[in-house]
């Protein structure tokens, strides 16, 4: 069985080399190594041409956009099965392409087959469950850890350069929908750069759209509903998350915190990424943090970005929001154990991103195209500390 390999770059010279180098170091003898270039200027094709020997075909000219580049691969394909592995992403370990080799020839009758993938250290799950509602409302289908049989891109049909940026996300549905043979593997197959093309509420409101145009078509109507609202939350998962990691700093934000917060003095749970980006955006927005809480303790003593780490220990004083969404629900039942009250002493993560998402949104910040998109817009639940918003 010979697996097709594609590479689809743009300015990557930082990152191709180490994608390049995880290809061509696979234990596995057939493979197929494609890579197309959409005409960097950064030096990209210059790398490239030193493997070319290890390629199979590869080019650099300007094309439409990522999927244009990905059509313009499988063009150019004579294996047996497909993957996509982006430039600055890595297969997890050499023989990767050995045992997905081996799934297809255990289990002839898969038609694409998806493992997991790696995000900054966490393994991400694999999906399915057999029903609708596992394909049209968890829409992680990473194609760095999706292999496809070839003879789908003919059968089937290319991505849909409609789509700007979930086009693989509309054919995998598509394939779906028609009846074709999913199969999820819970192995790690890829790790995957998260500094790629992110998510944004545009790319989630083409999900939404995606999504929908699905249900229609079949048995899932029914499911519109929960497609609406697990659509939302996204949008809020991935709006406040980009508010966060960027240190977005107005006086909208700051009206918002002040009516949230007050002047109380507030901790943040968790000294994890997520702890440090909201105490990021707290500072830039004028709001002070007095410790970092944690329950490693190893981490007590140091400090994230200036912001001591510590231990919990209760303080009436004191406001606490938590900054895990994985494990909200085990610290806010150890918080409610020593007498705290949600909402009046603590805030969940999940709270706490809504509360200011849908503030910002009815006082009409940009949502980034999400509603104008959908015809759906965000609406603030769960709880909030000061009772204001």
């Amino acid at each position: 069985m010979k697996i097709s390999i594609i590479t689809v770059v743009l300015n990557g010279a930082k990152t191709i080399e180490q994608t390049i180098r995880s290809v061509i170091g696979q234990s596995y003898p057939e493979i197929e190594y494609i890579i197309i270039d959409g005409g960097s200027v950064d030096g990209t094709a210059d790398i490239i041409r030193n493997y070319e020997d290890h390629l199979s075909y590869w080019v650099s000219e300007q094309d439409d956009g990522i999927y244009d580049a990905m059509n313009k691969a499988l063009s150019h394909v004579s294996g047996d099965v497909v993957n996509f592995l982006n430039a600055g992403d890595e297969y997890f370990d050499r023989d990767v392409i050995a045992n997905i080799s081996r799934h297809f020839a255990d289990e002839p009758d898969t038609d694409v087959l998806i493992g997991r993938e790696l995000i900054e250290g966490k393994a991400c799950r694999s999906y399915l469950d057999g029903n609708c509602r596992s394909v049209y409302f968890d829409t992680f289908f990473p194609h760095q850890a999706t292999f496809s049989k070839a003879i789908l891109y003919k059968d089937h049909g290319l991505f849909d350069q409609g789509y700007k940026i979930c086009a693989d996300y509309d054919w995998i549905l598509g394939v779906f929908s028609k009846g074709y043979k999913l199969r999820w593997c819970d192995e790690v197959v890829a790790v995957y750069d998260p500094n790629g093309i992110s998510s944004t509420p545009a790319s989630i409101a083409e999900q939404y759209l995606i999504s929908k145009k699905y249900l229609e078509q079949s048995d899932g109507k029914g499911l519109m509903d929960e497609a609406k609202d697990h659509y939302l939350d996204m949008f809020r998962r991935v709006f406040f998350r980009n508010l966060i990691k960027n240190r977005v700093s107005n006086d909208s934000i700051k009206g918002c915190l002040n009516e949230l917060l007050g002047n109380r003095t507030v901790d943040i749970w968790g000294a994890g990424n997520i702890g440090k980006h909201i105490n990021g955006f707290l500072a830039a927005n004028g709001v002070s943090v007095r410790y970092m809480l944690d329950s490693d303790r190893s981490k007590h003593g140091s400090d994230s970005n200036g912001t001591p780490i510590r231990g919990f220990d209760r303080d009436d004083r004191v406001y606490i929001i938590i900054s895990t969404e994985d494990y909200e629900n085990e610290v806010t039942d150890m918080l409610d154990k020593a007498g705290l009250n949600a909402g009046k002493d603590y805030m969940t993560y999940t709270d706490f991103s809504s509360s200011v998402t849908g503030y910002l949104i009815g006082h009409g910040y940009d949502d980034g195209g999400f509603a104008l998109m959908t015809g759906l817009r965000y609406a603030r639940v769960g709880r909030q500390a000061s009772g204001n918003i």
